[in-house]
């Protein structure tokens, strides 16, 4: 009984503790992806009839409306929109259950964590296992660098597959300690849904063995069925995943920067950049901040081999993997926590597979029970010591990290209450992120149109404009921020009446993206108003003529915006002899005839 009163005293404390941290969040909006997988996700909104479609479709295709294939390799990770179709049906489109089934599900991760290294460290006589599972699963629940799988709702596929997959560890050990056929069954439904809760399951094809190898002595026919618990459910997923999808990987790498951010760069500078990420990934696992969703281009810069960064993570990690065989006999500890964290990050790191940005602090959610291990472990070591002032030194560490962790999480979770304060604090730290200035701006300019008092219009506008501007300057072929760019230009061209900075601002984004859909329209808009004509004419000729023509030998382009100076005077020399030139480069020679032939007429008047 005092066991049972000990232990439901423990869980009842680090319920406590995640309720301090979380419980705020019961009342946060749906912000940044959660429309992508609940919100406006036509299958999620089907409630129970949408389920079918889910586990038979791309995962993506529900708010898409068909597969788009926009990330390398695609995603089909049914589960965790399973279960928002069914709180779709029990209860509607509520924030406050999805964040509250969230922090619940969260709980119940940290619960798992501690029972999976309990068993672990079963038959490990030299480790305290009960302090070190309780120290470990402590520092996993307080970490601050999974606040975004917690409070962001679309997050609950991190917790769900790290969830799943410790289950199906705790089944396998207990299969192989008690040697029932029905602990490995178990295990094997668990690692199946696992698997349909997100790909980084495919890890734990290493993780669970590597478990097994370190901390327990079977025969080979035990490790036989710890094989085939794992393979089976791993070929009917991929069997699922190919009918969904209709491939395994795929090879296709997107173009779009923003879902490839490695587009532009060569294989030196991406596998550089890799290698900095990398390092990011382990100050984050111990030094967790600054804290921020968007590590979009480029808040991450383009690294090189030359640079420090890139080449101190490579030598890190050859030295994390060198120090984890040679631990494997005397610290086994050590060993499963180095090689759990490599392993874990292989499908997030980029160098295998894309996953659409350089990093996300959500992707260290799997890989974070490693480094709470290892932590612990340091931390116990260091307070075991028959050394007084080394215990201390344990304590102030254990209270360092318990204060700094709970003091960045108190700060860092009200971010995500809603779509401004999330961008609001991106910003803050992802400056050089096109995608971060430009939602940030995005929010200003809506809070723009919405607004009614003159002053705070204008100042959401001035604020729209700083941030669309600085997105526009960080990376000029973003289209969203090309696009954003030209309509704050028009809505602050109704304030000034400034036509020479609209043009010019219109010459800026024309160059970069001249396909921009507003920017055409509200060209054509200007066109009918005659005293504008002197100056759109000569701005037509400087974007099409000089600049597309001379300057960039994209002739379709010259040619079109020629055609609105042409509208507004057909007898314009200088524009007629420009469409001359251009058709002539495009080897339609009717049309150049016929330019240069007016252009001849105007000169012979």
């Amino acid at each position: 009984m005092q066991y049972l009163k000990n232990k439901w005293t423990i869980i009842t404390a680090a319920f406590i503790v995640v309720v301090i941290i979380y419980g705020r969040t019961y009342s946060f909006e749906y912000v940044l992806d959660d429309k992508i997988v609940f919100t406006e996700n036509s299958q999620v909104q089907k409630g129970w009839n949408g389920i079918g479609e889910i586990l038979t479709t791309e995962s993506f295709s529900g708010y898409f409306g068909s597969q788009q294939d926009i990330l390398p390799g695609a995603r089909y990770r049914p589960l965790s929109l399973v279960t928002f179709a069914i709180e779709n049906a029990l209860w509607g489109t509520d924030s406050k259950w999805s964040h509250l089934i969230n922090v619940l599900l969260y709980f119940f991760c940290v619960l798992t964590l501690y029972r999976s290294i309990l068993l672990l460290l079963n038959d490990n006589a030299s480790v305290n296992k009960v302090w070190i599972a309780g120290l470990s699963a402590f520092i996993f629940l307080i970490h601050p660098v999974h606040i975004e799988a917690v409070a962001n709702v679309k997050g609950r596929d991190e917790i769900m597959v790290l969830g799943f997959s410790l289950l199906a560890l705790i089944y396998i050990l207990k299969y192989v300690r008690l040697s029932k056929p029905k602990y490995s069954v178990a295990s094997s439904l668990l690692f199946f849904l696992a698997l349909l809760s997100k790909e980084n399951a495919l890890t734990f094809l290493a993780v669970i063995p590597l478990s097994v190898f370190l901390f327990t002595k079977i025969s080979l026919k035990e490790w036989g069925v710890v094989i085939a618990s794992l393979a089976l459910p791993t070929i009917i997923y991929f069997t699922m995943r190919y009918n969904a999808v209709g491939y395994i990987l795929g090879n296709a790498a997107p173009t779009n920067i923003m879902n490839n951010p490695f587009v532009n760069m060569n294989g030196s500078e991406k596998s550089a950049t890799i290698s900095h990420t990398l390092l990011m990934y382990l100050k984050l696992s111990i030094f967790p901040y600054p804290l921020t969703h968007d590590y979009y281009p480029y808040h991450i810069p383009i690294m090189k081999w030359n640079q420090i960064t890139p080449v101190l993570s490579a030598a890190l990690h050859i030295v994390m993997f060198v120090v984890a065989i040679l631990s494997r006999k005397k610290w086994r500890i050590i060993t499963w926590s180095v090689l759990t964290y490599l392993l874990t990050m292989t499908i997030v790191s980029n160098a295998f597979v894309g996953v659409g940005t350089f990093m996300n602090e959500r992707f260290l959610f799997v890989s974070s029970i490693a480094s709470s291990v290892l932590v612990a472990y340091g931390l116990l070591s260091v307070y075991k010591r028959d050394n007084r002032k080394l215990r201390y030194l344990g304590v102030i560490l254990f209270a360092f990290i318990t204060i700094g962790y709970v003091s960045i999480g108190l700060q860092r979770v009200p971010d995500w209450e809603n779509g401004f304060t999330l961008n609001a604090s991106a910003v803050k730290v992802s400056k050089n992120s096109a995608r971060a200035n430009l939602f940030m701006g995005t929010t200003y300019f809506d809070q723009y149109q919405s607004s009614r008092e003159s002053a705070q219009k204008q100042e959401n506008l001035n604020q729209a404009n700083h941030f669309i501007s600085k997105s526009f300057e960080i990376l000029p072929q973003y289209q969203n921020a090309s696009k954003m760019k030209a309509g704050v230009a028009a809505e602050l061209f109704k304030y000034d009446n400034d036509l020479n900075s609209l043009l010019n601002t219109f010459f800026n984004v024309a160059r970069v993206t001249p396909g921009t859909g507003f920017l055409h329209e509200y060209l054509r808009y200007l066109n009918d108003t005659p005293s504008y004509s002197s100056e759109l004419i000569n701005f037509y000729y400087r974007i099409g003529h000089d600049e597309m023509f001379m300057a960039q030998k994209r002739n379709e382009w010259a040619a079109r915006f020629l055609l609105y100076a042409s509208k507004l005077d057909e007898n314009d020399q200088k524009t007629n002899l420009a469409l001359s030139k251009v058709y002539n480069a495009l080897n339609r020679p009717q049309e150049t005839q016929y330019y240069l032939q007016k252009a001849q007429n105007v000169s012979n008047q």
